[in-house]
């Protein structure tokens, strides 16, 4: 199936262009449409013949699925629709309401699939076998399957959630169906009432289904943690511009250093490989600093971790690193010490500062990945950290020759955020801005 989604990708073409998502989306979601409609007709006819009640809800189930489709060929559309004035970010996260909207319908559908199921054993029907509908039913699990994995691919190859959603509504009607069909062969050897207890199997599927496409658009919606591989992607993305000088470790907080002109640009790059343009970041770290310092190591960076590792002599794949820091001021917080540091990114490493300082023994505090999960599990209760508290906090200019008179000395500086000045207050050290 993923053969099929890529055929529509014409050559030099990226699954990521608007132009190839709306393409793919809108074809996907017309076969959804139409594949679901004719299923939906096929076992009324099926459900009349043989008195099946848990084949017609099927087929009202399937008529859902149709207008779960319609919902997400709206949304592929919308979502595409270029950046104006009132959504300068454009119109992708309809996307989200789309699928949103297909785990509502779901719900709904599983809902009365539960309704008839209870009424069916309460009072049951009499059901009729038959060869020709039986085998109709299997043709429909069939399809349903093929449905599932064109959904499912189309959904990755794109990366819309509302065809990641569709498919897995199509994988429970493959679970469904099967046990409408199973209930029509054990219906001919038993009086129990077989059809309402699969109905009511049916619902429940259906059921888990849709809570799990309505938390995950929720989760998404409500601003969830987001998966590390597309920091990754983002952070690779933006290292490919010359304009950009550098990205910090995500949820560390303060200045980005940027060239908005190519004169800007060519002078950025000369100050900080000159070493004429520092940046300055402020940490709290557990532990007593007693004094200012350089430190040096290599660090290796192991990328399917996303995680780096701080070596004392070079091995292969690691780059050396210095890291200079000077204490600032003393604290204490529950009969622990801390320490606030000034640290001087000498050489700007993905992660230096947090494995750097940890590998000497004073781990960021908040810091999950580096720092020990017990204790930034107490911060997190104590203040609300979910995040290491690092902070870019001054740029500032030297003297060099080359540069303007009125940049001589000129300092850039990013005030606290609130949640780092609570702590340095909780901690009885000063407020620094």
């Amino acid at each position: 199936m993923m053969r099929l989604a890529q055929r529509l990708i014409r050559p030099g073409e990226s699954p990521s262009d608007q132009p190839v998502r709306k393409r793919l989306g809108t074809f996907a979601s017309a076969v959804g449409v139409g594949t679901n409609i004719l299923l939906s007709l096929t076992k009324v006819i099926i459900g009349t013949l043989t008195g099946s009640l848990a084949v017609t809800a099927d087929a009202v189930n399937n008529l859902s699925d149709a207008a779960g489709s319609i919902v997400s060929l709206i949304s592929v559309r919308v979502a595409q629709k270029p950046i104006d004035r009132e959504h300068p970010f454009g119109h992708g996260r309809i996307e989200y309401l789309g699928a949103l909207g297909v785990g509502a319908l779901i719900l709904v559908m599983g809902l009365e699939l539960l309704k008839s199921g209870v009424s069916g054993i309460i009072t049951p029907q009499a059901m009729r076998f038959a060869w020709v509908p039986f085998l109709i039913l299997l043709f429909s699990i069939a399809v349903k399957g093929a449905l599932f994995f064109f959904y499912r691919d189309a959904g990755r190859l794109i990366d819309a959630d509302s065809l990641k959603a569709a498919s897995r509504d199509s994988l429970s009607d493959v679970l469904a169906t099967s046990a409408v069909a199973l209930s029509m062969v054990i219906g001919q050897f038993t009086a129990f009432p077989v059809d309402g207890v699969m109905s009511i199997i049916v619902a429940l599927l259906v059921l888990k289904t849709g809570f799990d496409v309505v938390r995950d658009q929720m989760d998404t919606l409500m601003g969830a943690k987001t998966n590390p591989e597309l920091g990754r992607q983002i952070i690779a993305m933006l290292n490919q511009y010359d304009e950009i000088l550098g990205t910090q470790d995500r949820n560390t907080t303060g200045l980005i250093v940027a060239g908005k002109t190519v004169e800007s640009l060519q002078y950025l790059n000369r100050l900080f490989k000159e070493r004429e343009l520092h940046k300055y970041y402020l940490c709290i770290v557990k532990g007593c600093i007693a004094q200012k310092e350089t430190i040096d190591g290599y660090l290796r960076k192991e990328e399917k971790s996303n995680k780096v590792t701080i070596q004392k002599a070079k091995k292969e794949g690691s780059v050396r690193i210095l890291t200079a820091y000077e204490p600032l001021e003393y604290g204490r917080y529950q009969k622990e010490e801390y320490t606030l540091l000034k640290v001087d990114l000498i050489t700007g490493k993905s992660h230096q500062i947090r494995a750097h300082l940890q590998s000497i023994g004073h781990p960021l505090i908040g810091d999950h990945k580096y720092g020990n999960r017990k204790d930034a599990s107490f911060y997190q209760k104590e203040f609300g950290l979910q995040y290491q508290l690092l902070h870019a906090w001054k740029l500032c200019l030297g003297d060099a020759a080359y540069l303007p008179d009125r940049l001589h000395g000129k300092e850039w500086t990013a005030p606290l955020p609130e949640q780092f000045q609570m702590i340095l207050k909780k901690m009885g050290m000063k407020v620094r801005n």
